[in-house]
């Protein structure tokens, strides 16, 4: 049996690699520094004497000995602590990192150049170089941050860009706007709780104080105007992925925003008034915009628009109708948005070398990975869980399982496919993939793929093998999808908490597939198993600190998926918590089904024909997959071997 443990040691370098993890992960202790240090034994973190001109380890190194300026503040000296060079790489780092172009879409290069790195507020500086610092290479860290580990410097940096955003949270400004934006990338990725989410909430304040979701500002020059506009955009964009990330509200609501989308980067290079669109018109009259980033904003929208619905059935408690056929108020808009791109804006492997070509790569990799995560959404909420089938009878499915399936499997697929293309190429291609909503894309993938295999492991046990006997417990097949995607978090974590954080979450939706399965008892730490006694042990996590309550109403695997996907960012004793009440109620719930027997639920309403086995399916040709994403109509196909589920595989992947 092939579960997350295994995977993650197949992929792990060894036992000490993920000490080191851990290690990467801890926040370092407070650094008691001499009062009198040099800087260059304040950057080297070595025991100063305090002698001037030069202290002892300067003379004995023989190397000339700099003092900070008695009149500086404390952000200056934390600034002073870098040296020129070490300003330049952090700069090349936050302008060469692809995936920074949300928070770094309003910022005029040939301005932000002329002006002078150390002309700017030390506000917007040091946000730079705190979310900048996560970026950096290893071997350029060491040798040019005198050993420190990107984390490290970051760390080190990050409490005094923090106390600067509290001091001007009520100074209402461009710069603020763009810092507060920055320092809120950086808090999501380094796993900060909700942090990230507050500083997003100082910007997106400042830009309606300002009021930069209306064109109010004619008077400007168009470079300006179009600055504050993107500034409004990089707001929306940041919201919403945060939004995401923690499954907290948005703080803007997007129709009600009346500005023009970016303009081409061209004509913001050169400060050239563009009548670009509003997003209400980009929708109703599909103008053929000549830049990426306005059709990335709309998809990031209507992936948020997907999120309500599914927060509105999870956390609301709403239920679905599921003997229905399967519909989606959202679907035939999107599809019909879709349906009108440009030939330029569909996946291809020409298309994204021409992008590449342009800088704007990830930028259109992201674009994928939105379009096919927004697709996934809804779907994923109505596939079948067979885990309380006990007979070796055929499982039903009705029309809108059939759907669901089909659209979740060939979504997963496409988002396999793209993370497998170019995790599987050079460095600059495992760069592009690199992304916030790719993570997120990849967690919705996982949790389809981890219920693939779980589904066809329990039909199978249930089918009779020759002998005529069904097996007696189900066995998860292994998952190579998934040993990619772990694969990929791994690379990431070392300068990326967060991708920890979905490390975590994969290995506690494996626990609950399971359990939910019968596939063994829930394993919580070190080899135990889960009893209700058990799981109340260890309640590290205070009350209120963002957990759910299990689901209430008939089981439902989906809706308990989506309540682990939503604290996927949580603190780590706020998602052991979560996991151990979800663990704790579904045991209860199985060992009340064992004791009144099968019972048929809403999961059975609307069932016509069913299947024999559930086929895994593996693709091998996946990243050749061309054009836009496809099976979005929701229609079945007569040639499909009726409502056999295996059918439906079969014919997607032949």
């Amino acid at each position: 049996m092939a579960t997350f443990s295994s995977i993650q040691a197949q992929t792990a370098v060894g036992s000490g690699s993920s000490q080191k993890r851990k290690a990467t992960m801890v926040e370092p202790a407070p650094r008691r520094r001499t009062p009198q240090a040099c800087l260059i034994c304040r950057r080297r973190k070595s025991k100063c004497d305090g002698v001037r001109p030069s202290c002892r380890n300067c003379r004995r190194l023989n190397r000339s000995c700099e003092w900070p300026d008695p009149e500086a503040t404390g952000v200056d000296s934390v600034l002073e602590e870098l040296s020129e060079i070490q300003h330049r790489i952090l700069l090349d780092a936050f302008f060469s990192t692809s995936h920074l172009e949300p928070v770094r879409l309003s910022i005029h290069k040939p301005t932000f150049d002329g002006t002078g790195f150390q002309h700017h507020p030390e506000f917007f500086r040091l946000a730079i170089c705190t979310l900048a610092a996560l970026y950096l290479d290893h071997d350029t860290s060491v040798k040019y941050f005198e050993g420190d580990s990107p984390w490290q410097i970051s760390e080190r940096l990050a409490p005094r860009v923090r106390q600067l955003a509290r001091d001007t949270s009520d100074q209402p400004t461009v710069k603020n706007i763009q810092a507060n934006l920055i320092l809120a990338l950086r808090e999501l990725v380094a796993r900060a709780g909700y942090n990230s989410y507050i500083y997003a909430g100082f910007a997106i304040r400042m830009a309606h104080s300002l009021r930069f979701m209306k064109e109010y500002h004619h008077r400007h020059p168009p470079l300006e105007r179009e600055i504050r506009r993107r500034c409004m955009w990089s707001c929306v964009v940041v919201d919403i992925l945060i939004s995401l990330t923690l499954c907290r509200p948005t703080s803007i609501q997007t129709q009600w925003t009346y500005i023009q989308l970016p303009c081409p980067e061209a004509s913001f290079m050169f400060g050239e008034d563009y009548p670009s669109p509003t997003l209400a018109e980009f929708v109703h009259n599909q103008p053929d915009h000549p830049d990426l980033l306005p059709y990335f904003i709309k998809a990031v929208d209507i992936l948020n628009t997907m999120m309500e619905h599914v927060r509105a059935w999870v956390v609301q408690d709403q239920s679905l109708d599921l003997g229905s056929e399967y519909t989606n108020p959202f679907d035939t808009t999107f599809a019909d948005w879709i349906s009108q791109l440009p030939d330029r804006m569909s996946w291809s492997k020409h298309n994204l070398r021409a992008f590449r070509l342009l800088g704007q790569g990830n930028l259109f990799v992201t674009f994928h990975m939105v379009v096919s995560h927004a697709f996934c959404l809804v779907p994923q909420l109505y596939l079948p869980y067979t885990g309380m089938q006990t007979a070796p009878s055929p499982v039903p499915l009705s029309d809108r399982q059939i759907t669901a399936i089909r659209k979740c499997l060939h979504h997963a697929d496409r988002i396999t496919a793209i993370v497998s293309l170019l995790f599987r190429g050079d460095d600059v291609a495992r760069e592009i993939l690199r992304s916030p909503f790719t993570s997120l894309a990849m967690m919705c993938a996982a949790t389809i793929h981890i219920w693939s295999a779980h589904s066809e492991a329990c039909v199978k046990a249930a089918t009779p093998n020759p002998t005529g006997s069904a097996q007696s417990t189900p066995s998860t097949p292994p998952n190579h999808h998934l040993r990619l995607f772990v694969e990929v978090f791994q690379s990431w974590e070392k300068s990326w908490p967060l991708a920890h954080g979905c490390l975590e979450t994969i290995s506690f939706l494996e626990q609950l597939y399971n359990v939910a399965y019968h596939v063994t008892a829930a394993p919580l730490e070190d080899g135990n198993m889960v009893t209700e006694a058990a799981i109340d042990l260890d309640r590290t996590a205070a009350v209120g600190s963002g957990i759910y309550d299990p689901p209430a109403g008939p089981f439902m695997l989906s809706r308990w998926t989506q309540v682990l996907l939503a604290v996927q960012s949580e603190p780590q004793p706020v998602k052991k918590e979560q996991a151990r009440a979800q663990l704790r109620a579904l045991c209860r719930h199985l060992r009340l089904r064992s004791m009144l027997g099968p019972v048929s639920t809403q999961e059975d309403d609307g069932a016509e024909d069913g299947y024999e086995f559930l086929s895994h399916f593996d693709t091998t040709e996946l990243e050749d997959l061309g054009g836009f994403v496809g099976c979005m109509d929701g229609s079945t196909d007569a040639d499909v071997d009726e409502h056999s589920l295996v059918g439906y595989i079969s014919f997607l992947h032949s």
